[in-house]
């Protein structure tokens, strides 16, 4: 993967359109699970849940535009959560579950077609923990963006 860099971005209309994304992956992400395109439905939660974690560590930093290297959520999670991070109890704890989430979501995206010793491969067991790992990944995605919405509003007054 190249080295790229991202930004917090300062235009003034970007919540608005951040919210437009958000909707519209969300409506994308119903829509996978209900074609039973899981892997897709991963995908896109995994993107959001970056996007708020994102969001947290530039609100930590100052709310100033931050120039980052790309992260993957394992690592931002572990930034914000890590021994030394300040952050409240209840966020760190939903930091430590996307962190376990990060290893299912690596396995369905990366490890669908991928034998481990002694095991059979079973496509219907494999399809199913990327159902889970969707249905999981919006649940965590919702208690993130409440608590980040919540920290960054505080942060911001």
């Amino acid at each position: 993967m190249p080295n790229r860099e991202i930004s917090a971005t300062t235009n003034k209309n970007a919540g608005t359109l951040r919210m437009g994304l958000y909707r519209r992956c969300i409506a994308q992400y119903n829509e996978a699970i209900g074609q039973e395109f899981f892997i897709e439905a991963v995908a896109i939660i995994e993107s959001l849940i970056a996007d708020r974690l994102e969001s947290r560590l530039s609100m930590k930093h100052g709310g100033k535009e931050e120039k980052r290297r790309f992260s993957t959520i394992g690592r931002l999670s572990s930034e914000l959560g890590g021994k030394n991070a300040d952050e409240p109890l209840e966020a760190r704890e939903v930091y430590n579950e996307i962190r376990i989430w990060a290893k299912n979501r690596n396995r369905v995206i990366h490890e669908i077609v991928k034998l481990e010793e002694n095991e059979l491969p079973d496509w219907d067991n494999r399809y199913s923990r990327a159902r889970q790992t969707a249905e999981e990944g919006m649940s965590l995605f919702r208690k993130l963006d409440r608590i980040v919405n919540i920290l960054n509003k505080n942060e911001s007054c």
